[in-house]
């Protein structure tokens, strides 16, 4: 289970709602397309059904994606994307650059994915890896959609470090998510699903000022974590 994709039906109901967050998908999408190399084969891992996929903004050509559930990849398709359900079908040393979007979490060895991620890269390619941060706000919804942890910057960069990359950079993202989270977690909702509405409210209203927040708070705290990285 890969990315936002997830087999159970809690978790394709929560990715369809997280649809809706326009303005946070399209922040996700532009700050991993900036660190990608321009020219060259990308590789995306965790594609779900490809609504972020869209706002990372790769060129079809040059983007292959992974996806290992079938009705994901069926709509990956569709919507004209190369997809295999293994990085391992793909040649070694062939992507100039990968990315990953909420997909880590969901892998219980994170660290032999990552390393299969190096060996289908070219040296000195970057990867762009983007998790949710902070154990402490590990909830119900993390549970229900199948994370089995959220990262700390020392984790991050020390899975970096041991699957064999060199990590440039490591910010938090969406400081104001923090608070959000918290309040979930405070009031205990148990279903643990944020609505339609509550997605278009957040998105619309409040994550506009989260990432003003994020220019003085992305090194010190943040609902989400990205880090770019180089192969040695």
């Amino acid at each position: 289970m890969y990315g936002t994709n997830v087999t159970t039906n809690s978790g394709s109901n929560n990715l369809e709602v997280m649809n809706f967050a326009i303005k946070y998908l399209a922040h996700v999408g532009n700050l991993v397309r900036a660190n990608l190399p321009a020219s060259g084969e990308i590789l995306e891992v965790g594609s779900g059904d490809g609504t972020q996929t869209t706002y990372v903004g790769i060129g079809r050509e040059r983007l292959f994606c992974v996806e290992n559930d079938s009705r994901m990849q069926s709509e990956l398709r569709t919507k004209g994307f190369v997809v295999a359900p293994e990085v391992s079908w793909f040649n070694e040393r062939r992507f100039s650059g990968a990315y990953s979007i909420n997909c880590l979490e969901h892998i219980q060895d994170d660290l032999g994915h990552l390393r299969s991620i190096r060996r289908v890269m070219l040296p000195n390619g970057p990867i762009v890896i983007y998790v949710p941060a902070l154990p402490i706000l590990y909830t119900s919804m993390d549970a229900r959609v199948g994370h089995f942890r959220r990262y700390t910057k020392k984790s991050l960069c020390k899975l970096v470090k041991d699957a064999g990359f060199e990590t440039v950079s490591v910010d938090y993202v969406d400081s104001l998510g923090v608070l959000v989270t918290l309040a979930y977690k405070l009031l205990r909702l148990k279903s643990g699903a944020p609505s339609r509405r509550s997605v278009k409210l957040y998105d619309r209203a409040l994550f506009p000022l989260s990432r003003l927040f994020d220019l003085v708070a992305k090194k010190v705290i943040g609902k989400n974590l990205i880090v770019v990285a180089i192969k040695h």
